[in-house]
Parts: structure tokens; sequence; C-alpha cells
């Protein structure tokens, strides 16, 4: 008896069972497929078109060099007496403006000197040319016939030419020491950026020394880019 109870109460349980699933599966709601994609207006300005020139700014990092880049050296040798202002870094400067001063003293005594030898040159020469008068006269008179070449010892032709020749030498001499002597001032050799000084005053410069660099400015200035342009 208890078996056949157990039966029935499993199967009535089995059977409310399936009914409860059908019931489920019967009112299931059914899925509605829509569009993914909705249609929204598009917002946009208006701008006016205008005809006219423009400058693109360009952007970009890189590395501004001098086309033009020069060592300044002296050409004379001594002491700096006197520095200006304008000859340090980041300063420009105009071609011929005077950057520094080199002691010219020695300079001075040695175009002074050069000056007194081409006077006493000069005035040997001109005593030369006195005496070549005397001994052409002296000749004349003595009716003698001579070889042209004891005739040029006789009219002292070859003291003239030394005379002559000292002269030109002592003219030498002091438009070099002139020269040396306008060298002591340096001077800008164009415009230009400087980039670096190496000397102040009480420096002791001589040729072929470093003074400072310089770089041309204004439309010598270049530049080489180390990163792409961005405009």
């Amino acid at each position: 008896m208890n078996k056949k109870k157990t039966f029935i109460i499993s199967g009535l349980i089995l059977l409310a069972a399936a009914v409860l699933v059908a019931v489920v599966f019967l009112n299931e709601p059914t899925a509605q497929r829509e569009s993914a994609t909705r249609e929204t207006a598009m917002l946009v300005d208006v701008i006016l078109v205008e005809r006219g020139s423009y400058r693109p700014v360009i952007r970009t990092t890189g590395t501004v060099e001098p086309v033009r880049e020069i060592s300044l050296s002296p050409r004379v040798s001594g002491e700096i007496v006197r520095r200006a202002g304008v000859f340090d870094p980041g300063q420009s400067v105009r071609a011929g403006t005077l950057l520094l001063k080199v002691d010219d003293a020695d300079y001075q005594n040695t175009y002074a000197l050069r000056k007194g030898d081409l006077e006493e040159a000069r005035a040997n020469l001109t005593l030369e040319k006195g005496r070549q008068d005397v001994a052409r006269r002296d000749f004349e008179q003595s009716e003698l016939t001579l070889s042209d070449e004891r005739k040029a010892l006789v009219l002292r032709e070859p003291q003239l030419k030394t005379a002559e020749a000292a002269v030109m030498a002592a003219e030498s001499a002091l438009d070099q020491a002139a020269l040396d002597l306008q060298r002591t001032s340096v001077v800008a050799p164009f415009d230009a950026l400087i980039l670096e000084r190496n000397v102040d005053v009480g420096s002791l410069v001589s040729p072929g020394q470093e003074l400072g660099r310089f770089g041309g400015n204004r439309k010598f200035l270049g530049c080489r880019c180390s990163a792409p342009v961005q405009a």
C-alpha cells in the first residue's frame, strides 16, 4: 500500500512539473529586432570663404647655426689695454666696430724710428745726387775717353742706385710700421653676432691666437632643423 501511494505521489509531482514547464515555454516573450543605427542630424559650421594672402605659421625644433662663422685673431702681439663693452657673447656688432686695443707704445716707437730712417735715406740720396753732379762736371772738363763701365764708376752711378734702393727700403719699412700700428686696433670684420670671447684687458696675445668666435647675423643666419617641421 505504501509503494502504491509513493508511485501516485511521484507521478503527480512529475505531471505538475511537466505542466509548469509547458506553461513557461508557452508564455515566453518574443524578442523584437530593432535597427542598430540611428539617424541623427550632423552639426556643421558655415564659414564664408574670402580670397587673400596668408602667411603660414611653422613650428619646429632645431639648432640655429650661422652660415658664416670665423675665429678672430690678432695680426700683432702685445697686451690688451682696452676692450669694448659690446665685445661679449650674445652682442651684435657692426662691421668696423672697435673691439680690442693692443698696447701700441712699441709700435709707435717703431713707426717713429722707421720715419727717421726714411728721412735719413732721402737725405743721403740728395747728397749722392749732388756728388754725382760734381763728378759729371769733373768728367766733362777732363775730356777723358773711358769705357762705359769705368765711366759709370766715375759718375758714381752705383752709389746713386744704392742710395735710391735705401730710400725704397726705408719707405717699405715705414709702411709696414704704419700697418702694424693700425693693426693694434682689432675691429669687427663684418656685421656679426659674438658667439664667444676668450680674452680680456691684461691678456697677452700673439698672431694666430683666438680672440673669439663670430657668426654672421641678419641674412647670414640659417637653421638646421633636428625635428620634423610641423605647420
